[in-house]
């Protein structure tokens, strides 16, 4: 599951400070995830939190009320895009590709890098956590039917996960419980990602300092 990182970046977006990371990523290495954006102003911020509260203050969330918080799905959606899962993907060739003077012929198997194809230009700023990226203004992902390829290319017909619906929904749920019932601080340290592991984690294990809210304020 996505959980540290989703934190990172629902601190990010909820205008809880994040320390910067102390130590660099390697050259070769997306920056994305270890980097979430800060919010551009304290009153963005509150309204960001506020989508969660109104709709689902307490007690089970259905998915009429996750309907109801388009941001939501945005953080969730930027949290794919920066740190799948898995680091490729598999299909076969259904015709022959040519790409940078090489063939692929027909039926062999091919691999596709996750975290690459993410990071495309053909997002602005691809290295930067943007929720905002995904929001009606902009809907970067709809440039290309190939642009968002966090668990599998194309429409939902095609090669796709089959978790994939579900791990948006636990992700959205992760996320109304943890703005909704804690407070959280993250400690300075390093930010950076292992992206040797499957899932890919920080290698400081993502430290998190959190505090159960009053119950009467949930």
């Amino acid at each position: 599951m996505r959980c540290l990182p989703l934190i990172a970046a629902v601190a990010a977006a909820c205008g809880t400070p994040k320390p910067p990371p102390t130590a660099p990523l390697p050259p070769d290495k997306p920056a994305a995830a270890a980097q979430p954006a800060q919010p551009s102003a304290e009153a963005d911020s509150v309204a960001k939190q506020a989508e969660i509260k109104p709709q689902a203050p307490a007690g089970p969330v259905a998915p009429a009320q996750l309907r109801e918080m388009p941001y939501l799905l945005q953080v969730v959606n930027e949290v794919k895009r920066t740190c799948p899962n898995v680091p490729m993907s598999f299909g076969r060739a259904r015709a022959e590709v040519q790409l940078n003077g090489y063939v692929v012929p027909a039926g062999w198997l091919v691999m596709m890098a996750v975290v690459e194809s993410n990071q495309n230009a053909i997002f602005t700023n691809p290295a930067v956590f943007d929720p905002d990226r995904f929001g009606p203004e902009r809907a970067e992902e709809k440039r290309h039917p190939h642009a968002f390829m966090p668990q599998g290319a194309g429409e939902m017909s095609g090669h796709k996960c089959a978790g994939y619906d579900f791990s948006t929904v636990m992700m959205q749920l992760f996320t109304v419980l943890l703005v909704r019932s804690y407070s959280w601080q993250l400690p300075p340290q390093d930010f950076a990602m292992l992206w040797n592991r499957i899932p890919p984690e920080h290698k400081s294990g993502l430290v998190v300092r959190l505090r159960k809210a009053d119950a009467a304020k949930r």
